[in-house]
């Protein structure tokens, strides 16, 4: 019986759907609708045309092909996303006002929620958009035992508190929906808690993170996170950062355009004042002011635990009804120089409402003295345990600047008395100190939650109120 070879193949311009990248050979995938017509499948007995059949089935093409589709389809991806920006834009202008004290009153709320030895921040703006910057813990469950003090809360305890009052009227109550999620730097404090305090079935608008998104991986976080966006293509990450001498300003690589007055909406673009805007309402704006500061020199941290990671915090500013909020991770002394260096950017982290601390109040790492005389903050909100050893945080040395600074500027208003407890540096060790004071310093694991409210009429307030 005469073998029957491949049928002849039509020609016709390749589509960028028909290829997969697979390694360093680009193939046609079987399947795909517009696959070349398939050759007689050769019978089981037909051994020697297997290498034949297998070579007509994948045919190697050259960038240069793709090259035009590839671009035609980054242009498609890029409209679709600004059609999408300008809908949920107009979305949010028109929303109602809801009965103060819940999302979407007009005010802003802010809530550092208490996560043990870790970070959660969680925002509404006037419009009602959900701002969430990073949710980690490595609490007492995940430390040594002889690390816990006996007044320290669970990780069980404190994780289940956290998700109510996530879910409070201020926030996600009847919303379940996190328009902004801002991935500060992959170290575990910082992003491995997401299961624990939100809801499965919550759904992401937008990610902000710093360097590779792979390194956010420790319990699949970053199927998990993935998985919950509403829009593939929402996910960026962010340099905005000095390499080799000069400020770069990027989103996944490619440089970010600067906003024009004329412009609908300014998200993703240069806001003209070193910041990339990731929110952007009439009276509410977030601006991302640096990230990945430092990462030319940094290119052995790979691990995601390697407190090298730490140089490549996003630091975040919020300006609402005239005040200005801090969101600074685990941000360095470097990150410090990087922000004050810059005249724009020096000028806009300066007179704050309300600062957190770099790094969990780390003296080693973060909050130089420069620095906390030059962001001269009303009030200080630290994300730390109450009686955590493994890190000795947050420092007394830290407690004492901000302290100073608060007495000599005069901006900050003493507040009712409150314990706070930290540690001091003792014959080479640490010791765990506690102290009363009426200055607005907000520790986490001493105050409980912290929220801060700003209201249009200028009646700001701090509460650590259950709702």
């Amino acid at each position: 019986m005469k073998r029957k070879g491949p049928t002849k193949q039509r020609k016709r311009k390749p589509k960028v759907d028909d290829f997969v990248v697979d390694d360093d050979e680009i193939s046609y995938v079987s399947g795909s609708d517009d696959e070349p017509d398939a050759p007689d499948v050769p019978s089981d007995d037909d051994e020697d045309l297997e290498p034949v059949y297998k070579k007509f089935k994948t045919r190697a093409v050259t960038e240069e092909e793709l090259a035009p589709q590839r671009a035609a389809q980054a242009k498609a991806m890029a409209k679709a996303a600004k059609a999408l920006a300008a809908a949920k834009a107009e979305m949010i202008k028109n929303r109602e006002k809801t009965t103060p004290g819940s999302r979407q009153d007009g005010s802003f709320h802010i809530t550092f929620l208490e996560m043990g030895q870790g970070d959660c921040i969680i925002m509404a703006t006037p419009k009602g958009q959900i701002v969430v910057v990073d949710c980690g813990s490595l609490g007492s469950d995940e430390a040594d035992p002889g690390d816990i003090g006996d007044d320290e809360p669970s990780l069980t305890t404190a994780m289940n508190a956290a998700h109510d009052r996530a879910y409070g009227k201020r926030y996600l109550l009847g919303y379940n929906q996190i328009d902004v999620l801002v991935l500060t730097h992959p170290d575990k404090d910082h992003y491995n808690r997401f299961r624990s305090v939100f809801k499965s079935t919550v759904k992401i608008h937008s990610i902000y993170h710093s360097l590779d998104f792979s390194r956010y991986a420790k319990d699949t976080m970053t199927t998990w996170l993935t998985n919950r966006l509403t829009t593939p293509t929402s996910k960026y990450r962010v340099d905005n950062c000095t390499i080799q001498g000069n400020i770069v300003m990027r989103l996944n690589g490619n440089k970010v355009p600067v906003a024009k007055q004329s412009d609908k909406s300014w998200l993703n673009k240069s806001d003209g004042n070193g910041g990339i805007r990731i929110v952007d309402e009439d009276d509410c704006s977030m601006s991302i002011l640096a990230g990945g500061v430092g990462q030319e020199n940094r290119s052995g941290a790979t691990d995601e635990s390697d407190a090298r990671s730490n140089f490549a915090s996003l630091v975040v500013l919020v300006e609402v009804f005239g005040e200005k909020i801090l969101i600074t991770g685990d941000a360095t002394f470097e990150t410090e120089s990087f922000l004050l260096s810059d005249k724009t950017r020096k000028k806009r982290v300066a007179d704050l409402s309300l600062i957190q601390a770099g790094h969990h109040g780390s003296e080693r790492t973060s909050s130089g003295k420069n620095w906390v005389s030059h962001v001269n903050t009303a009030r200080l909100a630290i994300s730390a345990g109450w009686d955590i050893k493994k890190h000795h945080h947050p420092a007394g040395q830290v407690i004492e600047d901000y302290s100073d600074d608060m007495k000599a500027s005069k901006r900050a208003t003493k507040i009712n008395k409150h314990e706070i407890a930290y540690w001091t540096k003792l014959y080479g060790g640490y010791q765990r100190e506690t102290a009363i004071t009426t200055w607005p310093i907000h520790i986490t694991g001493s105050w409980g939650h912290y929220t801060y409210t700003v209201s249009p009429i200028s009646d700001s307030s701090d509460s650590e109120d259950s709702s």
